[in-house]
């Protein structure tokens, strides 16, 4: 999956114009019938036009996924994410890891932490 994305949002009365230009790729990999992989990035370039302020956000991680039978499965996820702002104190790294157990009680469950991508 690869996504592209244009907002330009302007407010009648409101100072809370922005425009927002987004994309990203989700790329996931079935090894076999028991391991499933995937890497994901995203970048979001969030501008407030009315105070000026510009936000870039990165990130950047990946997934896998096993299935030990129909109905029990663990997963994993990491992730790194940024933001660069022109404004002072709204700067951050950070770095994540997920780990999951998943048990359903119809079918086989194929779900894997961390799916949404480049949503904040």
């Amino acid at each position: 999956r690869v996504w592209g994305e244009l907002r330009d949002i302007d407010y009648d009365e409101a100072l809370n114009d922005r425009e927002v230009q987004e994309m990203g790729a989700d790329l996931a990999y079935n090894i076999n019938a028991y391991l499933t992989t995937a890497v994901f990035g995203s970048y979001v370039r969030y501008k407030e036009t009315d105070i000026g302020r510009t936000d870039k956000r990165y990130i950047l991680g990946g997934r896998v996924g096993y299935s030990f039978s129909r109905k029990l499965s663990a997963n994993a996820s990491l992730q790194y994410r940024k933001r660069d702002s022109t404004q002072t104190g709204f700067n951050y790294n950070e770095f994540s890891a997920l780990v999951g157990v998943v048990y359903g009680f119809r079918g086989r469950t194929t779900g894997l932490v961390g799916d949404r991508v480049g949503r904040y």
